[in-house]
């Protein structure tokens, strides 16, 4: 009975280890985000601008607060530019990463 109970809890364990890395597959990393920013490929560059666009639609006004005259290509830049020079954050998720860059361009006045 022991070893029954012993070998499910060891089972158990290694089952959410899996699901943990599993998890953690579905985000793009800061890694992929900037490879996307940095290519000369149309079709990666596409991706970039759809992950930033992405965030930015998703959190503007939450976390930062663009103003409507700050251009796709300006937020995209801004973006761009922050994830070459921090490579300190590489263990962070890219949206994490892009949404730190916009919120420090962009930060929102007192609420």
């Amino acid at each position: 009975m022991k070893i029954a109970k012993k070998t499910l809890i060891i089972i158990l364990t290694a089952s959410s280890f899996a699901n943990a890395a599993q998890i953690q597959k579905q985000f793009i990393s800061t890694e992929e985000a900037r490879r996307w920013a940095t290519s000369a490929d149309a079709g990666e560059q596409k991706k970039f601008t759809g992950f930033v666009m992405g965030i930015h639609d998703a959190f503007n006004q939450l976390f930062f607060c663009t103003k409507s005259s700050v251009s796709a290509q300006e937020v995209e830049e801004v973006s761009r530019r922050f994830l070459v020079e921090r490579s300190d954050l590489d263990h962070k998720s890219g949206a994490d990463v892009v949404r730190q860059a916009l919120k420090e361009a962009y930060a929102c006045g007192k609420r």
